[in-house]
């Protein structure tokens, strides 16, 4: 092999040195709701990559249950909320509901603009069940004094929600990154903890894209000069 044939081999390889290959990166994080007369959220992103970020958390609740944000029906009386408690740094921007309306509706979107590994967002909500109220009418006076206080009991959050009643509500989590092939979407199920608390618990790989370095690297350009003298030096020793 000549020495032009040399320097160029050597100069692909190191320029070659310059492209960083894709990689997948593991991700992951969970989310608990904590009932109770107001029940709280707390999201935890865990592991990642600094520049993957969580843009979207979706909570999916059972038909059986909804968010309470308001004393209109199927609202109960006392209680309502869906609001920041802490913004941990994660670039909060909204609370957002299928259809523009969040009383009464089981999905809940929250967005976000900086959450990184390592930070925790946390926010209340009240979380009802549906229930059904029972016919006082035609009773005799003191059956009916009790059904209506029972019912009474029933419309000011005498219903609570519990781990068992909360499991199997569903979490959808996005996560996007300058350098993601595409925005990454995680699901995982709430598990009854036991109590009043359930937790979902979601992980994956988050597949970055291959970047082409768009300066040479020092070593190549210093090769690449190298090899042209040597191959000057040889024509003049040839001549």
């Amino acid at each position: 092999m000549n020495l032009f044939c040399r320097t160029l081999v050597a100069v692909s390889l190191a320029a070659s040195a310059s492209i960083a290959s894709a990689a997948l990166i593991p991700v992951s994080g969970s989310s608990t709701f904590t009932g109770g007369i107001l029940g709280s959220f707390s999201h935890t992103y865990s592991a990642g990559a600094p520049d993957i970020f969580v843009t979207a958390l979706t909570i999916n609740l059972n038909p059986n249950l909804f968010f309470d944000t308001s004393g209109a029906a199927p609202g109960y009386l006392t209680n309502q909320n869906v609001a920041t408690t802490s913004l941990g740094g994660t670039g909060f921007l909204a609370f957002s509901a299928t259809g523009g309306a969040l009383n009464g509706g089981n999905l809940l979107t929250l967005t976000f603009n900086d959450f990184n590994p390592g930070e925790t967002y946390t926010h209340s909500g009240d979380v009802d069940e549906y229930v059904t109220l029972q016919n006082c009418s035609g009773l005799p006076i003191g059956q009916a004094i009790a059904c209506g206080i029972a019912n009474a009991l029933l419309t000011t959050d005498g219903s609570l929600v519990d781990g068992a009643e909360f499991a199997g509500s569903t979490l959808s989590v996005t996560l996007n990154g300058a350098h993601l092939v595409a925005p990454l979407i995680l699901n995982a199920a709430f598990v009854n903890n036991g109590g009043n608390s359930a937790t979902a618990t979601w992980s994956g790989f988050a597949e970055t894209e291959d970047v082409a370095a768009a300066v040479p690297e020092p070593s190549t350009c210093a090769l690449f000069g190298a090899g042209l003298l040597g191959l000057i030096a040889a024509r003049r020793r040839r001549a």
